[in-house]
């Protein structure tokens, strides 16, 4: 009885996930004799933040309005239904989400990300009330998340210690992104969903003055307020760095915060539901076989970054079923297949992605690590999860650049930075080349929308 009390005791003043020390907290291999000034670095952040709400407001503007049509340009007996289009995304929903506090949306996409009502509709209710039109608002809104977004990146990145030139080279790289560029042009929950991953990253390593109890506990709140899988990330820092006492009043209160704004949410939207009950979830679930893994292992760890040649589908194509007329799809599309430069970005992508995660296990820094294992349980997650993976690989995108950064701290740094380089130029034009493609296939639906009955003029 001894003995197992002991043991209990000693489990309970130990950390749920491996020993007490399991790396270091920043990579010491090249620590700065003297690191940037706060000052400058708010001025880079700003910078790159502008230029990337710009830039993802500007290819907002460039889709066919269709896009955000349930049903084109008819009604619901003669127009073509054009959900889905890009990517299986739902822009339409989350078009009425985030214009509509009435609509039931908020009750459908609650149940899976559960404040996702409180995040995206008063930023987009602000700005129509300053006279912006609901389309405008949207964009705005979404171009302000990308500008968040890339303030949240360069700020890991600096707080982990990387040099302030790799920070804004990785940074861009992770703003010419395939999955950046595109899913910060349109309403999408998983654009938040990965703020929040890189807040809750941030919040691992900063600030230092603040008890880690507290740290953890809003980490672990941040990743769960956006969607419910993705609160692994503060779970998982947690249940290493934290005794499992400490691990329990972390978790307890991550817990209580979020249902506490979820109950505000719920006063505000009242079609909202619960997040624990997420609904039609079994229909896409897959089978883990060869092929879906390679698929998928394809899509989140290459197409994420660089995009292969667009297919086109018609929903009836799609497993399970949809109803709507077509959708753009990269699930089976190959690597490299965008062309000459999409083969060299994806070369040098998956050459910098390899020797990021040798340098994960060789500098053995906490944050690497944490990235190894939240990455690694996301990505066995969708293994067998979703017809269209690529919807969800912006989660995915914070872990990737963070493992690809690591290598800046070895003694391959300008190898690494070099590749980082040639995936930014010649990645930048493969991507910007599909994203027009796909702009072209929002205007041929456009077209064919308005051939219908009911047609808008």
């Amino acid at each position: 009885m001894h003995t197992l009390g002991s043991a209990i005791e000693e489990l309970w003043n130990r950390p749920l996930l491996g020993p007490n020390k399991v790396g270091v907290e920043r990579p010491q291999a090249y620590r700065l004799a003297h690191p940037a000034h706060p000052r400058t670095i708010v001025i880079v952040a700003a910078c790159l933040a502008i230029l990337a709400a710009g830039a993802a407001y500007m290819r907002a503007s460039m889709f066919a309005p269709v896009l955000y049509k349930e049903f084109g340009y008819g009604d619901e007996r003669s127009g073509p239904k054009t959900f889905n289009l890009l990517f299986d995304s739902d822009v339409p929903q989350y078009t009425l989400l985030m214009t509509q506090w009435w609509a039931p949306q908020h009750g459908v996409y609650s149940s899976r990300h559960p404040l996702v009502s409180l995040y995206m509709y008063p930023p987009t209710r602000i700005l129509q009330a300053l006279g912006l039109s609901p389309m405008r608002a949207i964009n705005t809104t979404m171009a302000l998340t990308c500008g968040i977004w890339t303030i949240l990146t360069f700020s890991l990145l600096v707080v982990w210690g990387c040099r302030m030139t790799d920070a804004i080279v990785f940074t861009i790289l992770a703003n010419v992104s395939a999955s950046a560029l595109f899913w910060f042009s349109v309403p999408e929950s998983h654009s938040f969903g990965s703020a929040t991953i890189l807040a809750a990253l941030i919040l691992t390593l900063w600030p230092r003055n603040i008890s880690a109890v507290a740290r953890y506990a809003a980490a672990a709140a941040v990743s769960l307020s956006m969607t419910t899988t993705n609160a692994i990330v503060g779970l998982f820092a947690g249940a290493r760095h934290l005794t499992t006492r400490d691990f329990w009043i972390a978790g307890t209160s991550a817990w209580f915060i979020v249902c506490m704004l979820w109950a505000i949410q719920k006063w505000a939207f009242p079609a909202t539901e619960f997040f624990l009950g997420p609904r039609h979830v079994v229909s896409f679930f897959f089978a883990l076989t060869p092929q879906r893994i390679g698929e998928v292992l394809q899509v989140m760890l290459s197409h994420t970054v660089v995009m292969p040649e667009i297919g086109v589908m018609a929903g009836a194509e799609r497993v399970p079923v949809s109803s709507a007329v077509r959708i753009m799809t990269v699930q089976k599309s190959l690597l490299g297949t965008g062309g000459v430069w999409g083969l060299v970005a994806s070369l040098a992508w998956c050459g910098l992605l390899g020797l990021g995660i040798w340098a994960a296990f060789s500098v053995r820094c906490r944050l690497s690590e944490l990235c190894l294992l939240a990455g690694g349980f996301l990505l066995a997650f969708f293994l067998v999860w979703s017809a269209e993976t690529f919807l969800f690989s912006i989660n995915l995108l914070p872990f990737l650049i963070v493992l690809a950064a690591g290598v800046t701290f070895t003694r391959f740094r300008l190898l690494g930075v070099a590749l980082a380089i040639v995936v930014i130029l010649f990645g930048g034009a493969n991507n910007w080349t599909q994203f027009q493609r796909a702009v072209a296939i929002t205007h041929e639906m456009d077209a064919f929308a308005r051939s219908f009955p009911g047609a808008q003029p």
